[in-house]
Protein backbone atom coordinates (compact mmCIF):
# COMPACT_ATOMS: atom_id res chain seq x y z
CA UNK A 1 0.00 0.00 0.00
CA UNK A 2 1.31 3.81 -0.98
CA UNK A 3 3.07 4.89 2.12
CA UNK A 4 1.08 7.87 2.03
CA UNK A 5 -2.21 6.70 1.77
CA UNK A 6 -4.95 7.07 4.85
CA UNK A 7 -5.07 3.14 5.39
CA UNK A 8 -1.44 2.54 5.91
CA UNK A 9 -1.18 4.00 9.03
CA UNK A 10 -3.96 2.10 9.99
CA UNK A 11 -3.18 -1.04 9.66
CA UNK A 12 0.14 0.22 12.02
CA UNK A 13 -2.16 1.13 14.45
CA UNK A 14 -5.66 -1.14 14.63
CA UNK A 15 -3.91 -4.83 13.79
CA UNK A 16 -1.98 -6.52 16.03
CA UNK A 17 0.87 -8.70 14.71
CA UNK A 18 -0.26 -11.70 16.36
CA UNK A 19 -3.32 -11.04 15.12
CA UNK A 20 -2.04 -11.15 11.69
CA UNK A 21 0.85 -14.16 11.69
CA UNK A 22 -2.30 -16.65 13.70
CA UNK A 23 -4.13 -16.11 10.56
CA UNK A 24 -1.98 -16.76 7.89
CA UNK A 25 -3.19 -19.95 6.70
CA UNK A 26 -2.35 -20.71 3.71
CA UNK A 27 -5.00 -22.20 1.05
CA UNK A 28 -3.53 -25.20 0.45
CA UNK A 29 -4.27 -25.88 4.59
CA UNK A 30 -8.09 -25.62 3.66
CA UNK A 31 -7.68 -28.16 0.65
CA UNK A 32 -5.09 -29.50 -1.40
CA UNK A 33 -4.88 -27.39 -4.13
CA UNK A 34 -2.16 -24.91 -4.39
CA UNK A 35 -1.76 -21.11 -5.39
CA UNK A 36 0.41 -18.03 -5.40
CA UNK A 37 -2.04 -15.36 -4.66
CA UNK A 38 0.43 -13.04 -4.65
CA UNK A 39 1.14 -12.77 -7.94
CA UNK A 40 -2.65 -12.01 -8.77
CA UNK A 41 -1.99 -9.34 -6.08
CA UNK A 42 0.96 -7.90 -7.55
CA UNK A 43 0.00 -8.06 -11.44
CA UNK A 44 -3.19 -6.63 -10.78
CA UNK A 45 -2.87 -3.61 -8.08
CA UNK A 46 -6.68 -3.01 -8.08
CA UNK A 47 -7.30 -3.49 -4.26
CA UNK A 48 -4.16 -1.83 -3.47
CA UNK A 49 -5.08 2.16 -5.16
CA UNK A 50 -8.53 1.52 -4.34
CA UNK A 51 -8.14 1.44 -0.10
CA UNK A 52 -5.11 3.79 -0.39
CA UNK A 53 -7.49 6.74 0.72
CA UNK A 54 -9.90 4.81 2.89
CA UNK A 55 -10.38 5.90 6.52
CA UNK A 56 -10.79 3.04 8.75
CA UNK A 57 -10.19 -0.78 8.61
CA UNK A 58 -14.20 -1.05 8.62
CA UNK A 59 -15.09 0.70 5.27
CA UNK A 60 -12.08 -1.33 3.95
CA UNK A 61 -13.15 -4.95 4.54
CA UNK A 62 -16.73 -3.62 2.70
CA UNK A 63 -14.90 -2.10 0.44
CA UNK A 64 -12.70 -5.35 -0.89
CA UNK A 65 -16.38 -7.44 -0.03
CA UNK A 66 -17.74 -5.37 -3.21
CA UNK A 67 -15.07 -4.59 -5.30
CA UNK A 68 -13.24 -8.31 -4.84
CA UNK A 69 -15.46 -10.07 -7.09
CA UNK A 70 -14.84 -8.04 -10.04
CA UNK A 71 -11.49 -8.90 -10.10
CA UNK A 72 -12.68 -10.38 -13.69
CA UNK A 73 -15.53 -10.61 -16.11
CA UNK A 74 -18.64 -11.52 -15.39
CA UNK A 75 -18.10 -11.18 -11.72
CA UNK A 76 -17.35 -13.93 -9.12
CA UNK A 77 -20.84 -15.34 -7.75
CA UNK A 78 -22.36 -17.95 -5.54
CA UNK A 79 -22.85 -21.13 -6.79
CA UNK A 80 -24.11 -23.95 -4.00
CA UNK A 81 -22.33 -27.23 -3.81
CA UNK A 82 -24.02 -30.37 -2.81
CA UNK A 83 -24.42 -30.51 1.12
CA UNK A 84 -20.88 -31.47 2.88
CA UNK A 85 -19.13 -31.15 -0.18
CA UNK A 86 -16.56 -28.66 -1.81
CA UNK A 87 -15.95 -27.27 -5.16
CA UNK A 88 -12.08 -27.81 -5.18
CA UNK A 89 -11.21 -24.08 -5.94
CA UNK A 90 -8.17 -22.11 -5.13
CA UNK A 91 -8.83 -18.45 -5.95
CA UNK A 92 -7.05 -18.72 -9.25
CA UNK A 93 -9.85 -21.60 -10.02
CA UNK A 94 -12.49 -19.09 -8.68
CA UNK A 95 -11.23 -16.52 -10.88
CA UNK A 96 -11.15 -18.95 -13.69
CA UNK A 97 -14.86 -20.25 -13.31
CA UNK A 98 -16.38 -16.69 -12.04
CA UNK A 99 -18.16 -18.80 -9.45
CA UNK A 100 -17.42 -21.02 -6.34
CA UNK A 101 -19.48 -22.54 -3.19
CA UNK A 102 -19.21 -20.63 -0.02
CA UNK A 103 -16.43 -21.92 1.13
CA UNK A 104 -14.56 -21.21 -2.26
CA UNK A 105 -15.99 -17.87 -1.52
CA UNK A 106 -15.25 -17.45 1.89
CA UNK A 107 -10.85 -18.59 0.89
CA UNK A 108 -11.12 -15.99 -1.98
CA UNK A 109 -12.27 -13.32 0.46
CA UNK A 110 -10.10 -13.89 3.08
CA UNK A 111 -7.21 -13.45 0.55
CA UNK A 112 -8.16 -10.78 -0.47
CA UNK A 113 -8.62 -8.72 2.68
CA UNK A 114 -5.07 -9.78 3.54
CA UNK A 115 -3.45 -8.78 0.32
CA UNK A 116 -4.45 -5.30 1.57
CA UNK A 117 -3.00 -5.76 5.36
CA UNK A 118 -6.50 -6.85 6.88
CA UNK A 119 -6.06 -10.02 9.12
CA UNK A 120 -9.12 -12.54 8.06
CA UNK A 121 -9.93 -15.72 8.35
CA UNK A 122 -12.18 -18.74 7.23
CA UNK A 123 -15.12 -19.45 9.69
CA UNK A 124 -18.08 -21.97 9.46
CA UNK A 125 -20.08 -24.48 11.14
CA UNK A 126 -20.06 -28.20 10.29
CA UNK A 127 -23.84 -28.48 9.91
CA UNK A 128 -26.42 -25.86 11.28
CA UNK A 129 -28.65 -27.50 13.93
CA UNK A 130 -32.02 -26.20 13.19
CA UNK A 131 -33.90 -29.21 14.47
CA UNK A 132 -36.47 -32.04 13.62
CA UNK A 133 -39.12 -29.62 12.53
CA UNK A 134 -36.57 -27.97 9.79
CA UNK A 135 -34.49 -31.01 8.99
CA UNK A 136 -36.17 -34.63 10.03
CA UNK A 137 -33.21 -36.68 8.91
CA UNK A 138 -31.22 -34.63 11.11
CA UNK A 139 -27.34 -33.57 9.38
CA UNK A 140 -28.26 -35.27 5.72
CA UNK A 141 -31.07 -32.95 5.35
CA UNK A 142 -29.81 -30.00 2.93
CA UNK A 143 -31.22 -27.20 5.24
CA UNK A 144 -28.87 -28.30 8.08
CA UNK A 145 -25.85 -28.89 5.78
CA UNK A 146 -22.61 -27.07 6.40
CA UNK A 147 -21.71 -23.01 5.94
CA UNK A 148 -19.10 -21.32 5.71
CA UNK A 149 -17.79 -17.24 5.87
CA UNK A 150 -15.73 -14.96 7.05
CA UNK A 151 -14.43 -12.72 9.83
CA UNK A 152 -12.03 -9.80 9.44
CA UNK A 153 -10.26 -7.47 12.30
CA UNK A 154 -11.05 -4.01 12.68
CA UNK A 155 -11.30 -2.09 15.34
CA UNK A 156 -9.58 -4.05 18.23
CA UNK A 157 -11.72 -7.15 17.44
CA UNK A 158 -12.65 -9.73 15.22
CA UNK A 159 -16.04 -9.06 12.79
CA UNK A 160 -18.37 -11.58 10.41
CA UNK A 161 -18.55 -10.55 6.78
CA UNK A 162 -21.20 -12.33 5.02
CA UNK A 163 -19.25 -12.89 1.33
CA UNK A 164 -22.44 -13.34 -0.84
CA UNK A 165 -24.99 -10.96 0.84
CA UNK A 166 -25.01 -7.85 2.95
CA UNK A 167 -21.62 -6.42 2.56
CA UNK A 168 -22.22 -4.30 5.30
CA UNK A 169 -19.55 -5.82 8.88
CA UNK A 170 -21.86 -8.31 11.12
CA UNK A 171 -24.93 -8.68 9.49
CA UNK A 172 -25.74 -11.56 7.32
CA UNK A 173 -28.81 -14.16 6.89
CA UNK A 174 -26.81 -16.47 9.31
CA UNK A 175 -27.03 -14.01 12.01
CA UNK A 176 -28.97 -14.05 14.60
CA UNK A 177 -30.66 -17.07 13.10
CA UNK A 178 -29.19 -19.81 12.94
CA UNK A 179 -26.06 -18.88 14.70
CA UNK A 180 -28.79 -18.89 17.94
CA UNK A 181 -29.16 -22.49 17.67
CA UNK A 182 -25.57 -23.85 17.68
CA UNK A 183 -24.06 -25.41 20.43
CA UNK A 184 -20.53 -25.15 21.85
CA UNK A 185 -18.04 -28.16 21.72
CA UNK A 186 -17.32 -29.87 25.26
CA UNK A 187 -13.69 -30.05 25.70
CA UNK A 188 -11.80 -29.25 22.72
CA UNK A 189 -12.92 -32.27 19.93
CA UNK A 190 -14.74 -30.36 17.72
CA UNK A 191 -18.88 -31.36 17.60
CA UNK A 192 -21.09 -30.69 14.63
CA UNK A 193 -22.89 -28.15 15.58
CA UNK A 194 -20.46 -25.23 16.90
CA UNK A 195 -19.35 -22.37 15.03
CA UNK A 196 -15.53 -22.62 14.64
CA UNK A 197 -13.27 -20.31 13.54
CA UNK A 198 -9.58 -21.38 11.51
CA UNK A 199 -6.55 -20.52 12.75
CA UNK A 200 -2.67 -20.75 11.48
CA UNK A 201 -1.11 -21.10 14.40
CA UNK A 202 -2.19 -23.51 17.64
CA UNK A 203 -4.91 -21.77 19.93
CA UNK A 204 -2.53 -22.74 23.41
CA UNK A 205 0.14 -20.52 21.57
CA UNK A 206 -1.69 -17.67 21.39
CA UNK A 207 -2.94 -14.69 23.55
CA UNK A 208 -6.43 -15.39 24.51
CA UNK A 209 -6.21 -11.46 25.11
CA UNK A 210 -7.24 -11.72 20.97
CA UNK A 211 -9.84 -14.26 20.92
CA UNK A 212 -12.16 -13.22 23.68
CA UNK A 213 -15.04 -15.54 23.90
CA UNK A 214 -13.44 -18.51 21.89
CA UNK A 215 -12.17 -21.83 22.90
CA UNK A 216 -9.29 -23.26 21.55
CA UNK A 217 -9.88 -26.57 19.74
CA UNK A 218 -7.66 -29.66 18.71
CA UNK A 219 -8.48 -28.75 15.10
CA UNK A 220 -10.91 -26.79 12.87
CA UNK A 221 -13.16 -29.47 10.99
CA UNK A 222 -13.40 -29.74 7.41
CA UNK A 223 -17.20 -31.48 6.88
CA UNK A 224 -15.97 -32.77 3.55
CA UNK A 225 -13.07 -34.05 4.85
CA UNK A 226 -14.12 -35.17 8.10
CA UNK A 227 -10.77 -36.96 9.36
CA UNK A 228 -8.48 -34.40 7.69
CA UNK A 229 -7.10 -32.65 11.49
CA UNK A 230 -4.46 -30.57 10.33
CA UNK A 231 -6.14 -27.12 10.46
CA UNK A 232 -5.48 -25.25 13.36
CA UNK A 233 -9.05 -23.93 14.94
CA UNK A 234 -11.46 -21.94 17.65
CA UNK A 235 -14.95 -22.85 18.74
CA UNK A 236 -16.21 -18.97 18.48
CA UNK A 237 -20.07 -19.96 19.14
CA UNK A 238 -20.25 -17.61 22.66
CA UNK A 239 -19.35 -14.88 20.92
CA UNK A 240 -22.07 -15.33 18.07
CA UNK A 241 -24.62 -16.16 21.01
CA UNK A 242 -23.29 -13.40 23.18
CA UNK A 243 -24.63 -9.87 23.89
CA UNK A 244 -22.36 -6.97 21.96
CA UNK A 245 -21.49 -9.02 19.36
CA UNK A 246 -23.11 -6.61 17.00
CA UNK A 247 -22.73 -2.70 18.03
Amino acid sequence: VSTQSTWEAVVSTQSTWEAVVSTQSTWEAVVSTQSTWEAVVSTQSTWEDKVAGVANATQVIELINTVSWQIVDPPIKFVASPPNEIHNYSPFQVMRWHNSSCTGLSVFLTDALRSVGIPARVVGVPHWDKGPKVCPNGDADPPCGNHNWVEAWADGKWHFVDEAGDKRLDHGWFYPYPTSVQTPSDGSTPSNHSIFASSWAPADHLDPEYYPQQQGMDWYPLVWQWNNHTVQGWDVTRRYHAKGLVN
